[in-house]
């Protein structure tokens, strides 16, 4: 009796998740979130800028998601300015990840896990909703610093000793900065999320995803776009994003050497914080509303 009652129950679900990635992929993405690269130190306007990003960006259902970088990734102490705003913005209904670098896998499994426990035991074993690896490959095959991994397993070792923090603190995003052929990376519990373009808007909109990318929960694939000179430039990429089956977006007009090291806005100032408390409409602004636009 009871199998007769759950099998009709799993095809119903399996069909509401089949329509769903028919949709997005039909219709394009709407509700958007943001993967902020907030590589700017909080000091006293920084931490302004902290808050008002936080207070901001969008927490429709699971929040959006803040990269918290200390000392590139390798914290050697505890800071109270980074402790204040990773609690603000989580306490915002944001989720807070710690920047931590691979080097495409020539950093040793071992070393990487350091870095990780050393944001746990500075900050406490539940300060942090995740990890954001960067320097991800896109060859499952290759191999570097440590012995006996090809990457795909490296990278899922990484993601079960992430996973093993439990579900307050376990989100594992990756970052190749360009999509895999396949879709290895999420397919095979590599991570979680994965962003698939990390560039200018000019390369992201004349490029082509592979078609596996619609195919995936939204909130699952990411892109992250610097140099973006104009708002209009910055609402095509929200407009290819959406057809893209894209749920995660950060775009800003700044450049490399670090194109994060303040939030998104116009004037190339970390941000417009007035000591009034007001806030005009910039370019962080500009893009959450086209995040919450149809597509």
């Amino acid at each position: 009796m009871a199998k007769s009652l759950w099998f009709p129950l799993i095809l119903a679900l399996a069909f509401l998740t089949s329509l769903s990635v028919y949709l997005a992929m039909a219709y394009g993405v709407s509700d958007q979130h943001q993967g902020v690269p907030a590589y700017f130190y909080p000091t006293t306007e920084g931490t302004a800028v902290w808050e008002y990003m936080c207070d901001t960006a969008t927490t429709y259902e699971e929040g959006s998601f803040v990269i918290l970088n200390q000392d590139s990734g390798n914290p050697t102490g505890f800071d109270s300015s980074y402790d204040y705003v990773r609690g603000y913005c989580r306490d915002a209904g944001q989720n807070v990840l710690a920047y931590v670098p691979t080097n495409y896998t020539n950093t040793h499994i071992d070393t990487v896990k350091a870095r990780i426990d050393a944001y746990r035991t500075y900050y406490g074993t539940n300060a942090f909703d995740g990890y954001f690896l960067d320097e991800v490959t896109n060859d499952p095959d290759a191999t570097g610093a440590s012995d006996g991994y090809l990457a795909q397993e490296y990278y899922q070792e990484l993601h079960s000793y992430i996973n093993a923090f439990g579900s307050c603190c376990n989100i594992s995003v990756g970052n190749p900065g360009a999509p895999a052929s396949t879709d290895w990376q999420i397919d095979t519990d590599a991570f979680d999320h994965v962003v698939v373009y990390e560039n200018t808007d000019d390369s992201y909109l004349g490029a082509s995803l592979p078609g596996w990318v619609a195919g995936e929960l939204e909130e699952d694939v990411w892109v992250i776009i610097h140099s973006t000179a104009t708002t209009d430039a910055m609402e095509d990429v929200y407009a290819k994003a959406k057809s893209d089956g894209i749920g995660v977006v950060y775009v800003t007009p700044d450049v490399p050497g670090n194109p994060y090291n303040n939030l998104a806005d116009t004037d190339g100032s970390t941000a417009d914080v007035p000591n009034d408390g007001t806030y005009g409409m910039d370019f962080w602004d500009a893009q959450l509303i086209q995040a919450d636009a149809a597509p």
